[in-house]
């Protein structure tokens, strides 16, 4: 009898900016909501459990914009010691936005550098990310 395997890919259809900042959450998403004229607000955390075995908080603000059809989510990546994406140490938050066909990722990270305490702003590449999961939650 012939074995058959079943392999399911998911799709990540956004496009994943890391932000290293001092501003908090609430004040990074004021910036954006001015800058690009959105209406971010904060939802309830999104609880990931750590390695030993606490759940973990994290800061999530979400917009849905009806005008551009498209989600946007400001997630807090740091709290203390632990990752919500464990790959990017270096990112303080994650901005992510629904990408349309053939838009580029880049026109996000230009905008955040122009928020004044705004340290870096990079595209994230979601294929090389192996906690890549943890983006769907925020869906």
């Amino acid at each position: 009898m012939a074995k058959f395997t079943l392999e399911i890919e998911d799709e990540y259809p956004y496009s994943v900016t890391g932000i290293n900042t001092s501003l908090k959450g609430y004040r990074l998403a004021w910036n954006l909501n001015r800058l690009l004229d959105i209406h971010l607000e904060r939802q309830e955390p999104i609880e990931l459990v750590n390695k030993q075995k606490d759940r973990v908080p994290y800061s999530c603000f979400t917009c849905f914009d009806e005008e551009r059809n498209r989600k946007f989510r400001l997630i807090e990546n740091r709290i203390g010691g632990n990752l919500f994406i464990p790959e990017q140490q270096r990112s303080d938050f994650l901005f992510v936005v629904d990408l349309e066909e053939g838009e580029s990722a880049n026109e996000w990270v230009t905008v955040l550098r122009s928020i004044k305490g705004v340290s870096m702003a990079f595209d994230i590449e979601i294929d090389t990310l192996k906690s890549k999961q943890n983006l769907l939650l925020t869906t």
